[in-house]
């Protein structure tokens, strides 16, 4: 989510003033699993390895022929947030020590993105390798093969949310009127972000400067409301990140 963080500053009285510029306006899983049986008879296996930009061919096994009973269940971690490592999991009862091909649901054709093998106990756990650092819902499958026929799990998914937002705000503690001066801080998740600086007015927040964060999160504005005037103010940082 976005992030906010209150800081003061004190403006001394100097020589002279001048009258300060108001600011320009008010600111006002639960792990899923489940079990399911499909046949198929193709003995083609999907290979098209998706990435967030492709857009792979369709490698749905043929659905129209009953393969051995094999019951295939399926779990995955329900939420992680991007660049987290996780795993879909379960178990291919009556197919042990068997190939084990995870699919991805890209533009509304299954895509294979990964491959493992089931234990002597039909147990399995693939890396999600699919979306892991872009946020978003993603769906997947587990196509288990069985004496050159296909069991097929249920659909599942995984949500990739986005890391929330640590913000960080200082000014100089005090300037003489007239003299200028910045808050500054870091965005930590936030980079190349818009940053409004606002301003406690008469019990309200209100929008004083604005400005962007660099690559790293950084960002230093100028505090402009109040330089003319002695006297203490209240700041704080806004940054609206990854939508929220």
């Amino acid at each position: 989510m976005g992030a906010t963080l209150s800081i003061a500053l004190l403006i001394a009285a100097g020589a002279a003033t001048t009258a300060g510029a108001a600011p320009e306006g008010e600111s006002a899983a639960t792990d899923p699993s489940a079990t399911a049986t499909v046949a198929t008879t193709s003995t083609e296996s999907p290979t098209d390895e998706p990435t967030d930009s492709d857009s792979p061919e369709a490698t749905t096994p043929d659905e129209e022929t009953t393969a051995p009973t094999v019951e295939v269940s399926v779990a995955t971690a329900g939420t992680r947030e991007v660049g987290v490592g996780t795993n879909i999991w379960g178990t291919a009862t009556g197919a042990p020590n068997a190939p084990v091909t995870v699919q991805a649901l890209v533009d509304g054709n299954w895509s294979t993105s990964r491959t493992g093998t089931t234990d002597a106990n039909g147990f399995y756990a693939v890396p999600l390798t699919y979306g892991t650092n872009t946020p978003g819902t993603y769906t997947f499958r587990v196509v288990v093969a069985v004496d050159g026929d296909y069991a097929i799990s249920p659909d599942i998914t995984l949500t990739r949310t986005a890391p929330p937002v640590v913000l960080s705000a200082a000014t100089a503690g005090s300037r003489e009127v007239g003299v200028g001066t910045n808050i500054w801080g870091t965005a930590t998740g936030a980079p190349n972000t818009r940053v409004t600086v606002q301003a406690l007015v008469d019990g309200n927040w209100s929008t004083s400067r604005t400005g962007t964060t660099d690559a790293n999160g950084f960002y230093a504005v100028p505090l402009t409301y109040g330089a003319g005037s002695p006297g203490t103010y209240t700041f704080r940082s806004v940054v609206t990140a990854n939508g929220r």
